[in-house]
């Protein structure tokens, strides 16, 4: 509200769905994630390489790895199976040193359950103005959603390709 130089709650909800809106935009635009939340990320089976990158960096923790097996029971992998990878963007959950995936049913799932994002305060100066700027444009300009250049330029400086 300060960057809007809003003083007064009449518009709280109006603000409150452009700093969600913003937010949407700059994480599709970069790929990231801005605040810490809990992702569920599915694929059909694990993959032939060793790792499974999981969009919407940075990770955080990994909760669960589950997968339908062979016999089409849920099964939850176990934690000495794979290994998380929070350093490599995107992250990535490995497989540990003489580990194999599971077998996994045809048509079935892998998901990995985790926790990703930037705790609060951490997030990265450039994307946090540019979500300011995005809210400004889209408070003064209510019917032109047009995104600033700006905007674009500062989300390409974090910018990730898309995982999954």
């Amino acid at each position: 509200k300060a960057h809007l130089r809003v003083t007064d709650d009449s518009e709280d909800e109006l603000i409150a769905g452009l700093i969600t809106a913003a937010r949407e935009v700059v994480e599709g635009r970069t790929w990231l994630a801005l605040p810490i939340r809990t992702v569920e990320y599915t694929t059909d089976a694990f993959p032939s390489r060793g790792f499974i990158e999981l969009p919407y960096p940075p990770l955080v923790s990994v909760e669960s790895v589950t997968y339908v097996d062979a016999a089409g029971v849920e099964q939850t992998l176990g934690g000495s199976v794979y290994e998380m990878d929070a350093a490599s963007r995107p992250g990535r959950v490995r497989l540990a040193y003489g580990q194999s995936w599971p077998a996994v049913r045809h048509g079935g799932s892998v998901v990995v359950r985790y926790v990703a994002g930037f705790a609060l305060g951490a997030e990265p100066g450039a994307l946090v103005q540019a979500m300011l700027l995005l809210i400004g444009q889209l408070y003064e300009n209510r019917e032109n959603g047009s995104i600033p250049a700006a905007v674009q330029s500062m989300c390409r400086l974090h910018a990730l390709p898309k995982v999954g």
